[in-house]
C-alpha cells in the first residue's frame, strides 16, 4: 500500500468503520485492490480451502456423525441428540456493524 489514496481510505475505515461498505465502496484505488487480489493464486487457493472446509462440516452435520455431534454439543453445553435435532443452516451472514 504506497499509495496515498489508498492511505486515505485507510484513515477513513478507522475514523468511521460503522461505514465501512460506503467507503470502500466509493474509492476507485481500493476497488482496483481488491480485484486484482480477488483474482490472485492465494485468494483463489484460500476461498477453494474455505468450501471444502464447509463441505466437510455440512457432510458431519448433515449425517449426524454422532462423535462430530458429541464434541459440538459438549462444547455448546446441550446433548447430541438435542443437536440432532437442530435444523442445520450454511453460509449464515452476520453483520457486526451497528443497524442503521
Amino acid at each position: 500500500m504506497s499509495s496515498p489514496a489508498l492511505f486515505k481510505v485507510l484513515d477513513e475505515v478507522l475514523e468511521h468503520p460503522e461505514q465501512l461498505y460506503s467507503i470502500i465502496k466509493g474509492s476507485d484505488e481500493l476497488t482496483a485492490v481488491i480485484e486484482r487480489f480477488a483474482r490472485s493464486r492465494f485468494f483463489t487457493e484460500f476461498m477453494e480451502k474455505g468450501r471444502e472446509f464447509e463441505q466437510a462440516i455440512t457432510k458431519l452435520a448433515d449425517e449426524a456423525d454422532p462423535d462430530f455431534l458429541s464434541e459440538i454439543a459438549q462444547k455448546a453445553g446441550t446433548s447430541a441428540d438435542e443437536l440432532a435435532a437442530y435444523t442445520h443452516l450454511s453460509q449464515v451472514q452476520v453483520s457486526l456493524l451497528p443497524a442503521g
